[in-house]
């Protein structure tokens, strides 16, 4: 959907899917500022977190238990 808004010409925010949490971590760390993490197999809000920054989502991810090398499947997006 936000690749269609794009071309459209709308601005969105910068976004992607991740494989593993060290992707996670590499997008809160390039883009600077609050990150919002989604599940994708999610509905509504749930599991919907705000994170702050790198060391935020990595206390997130350990929080919540989730593998390392694991395909996590999450969309991380700027806030």
């Amino acid at each position: 959907m936000k690749e269609i808004a794009a071309a459209a010409g709308l601005l969105v925010p910068a976004h992607s899917r991740v494989v593993t949490v060290w992707e996670l971590i590499d997008f809160a760390e390039r883009h600077r500022g609050p990150c919002i993490v989604k599940p994708v197999d999610g509905s509504g809000s749930a599991g919907v977190k705000i994170v702050a920054d790198a060391a935020a989502m990595l206390d997130w991810a350990a929080h919540e238990r989730v593998d390392c090398d694991a395909q996590p499947r999450l969309v991380v997006e700027e806030f």
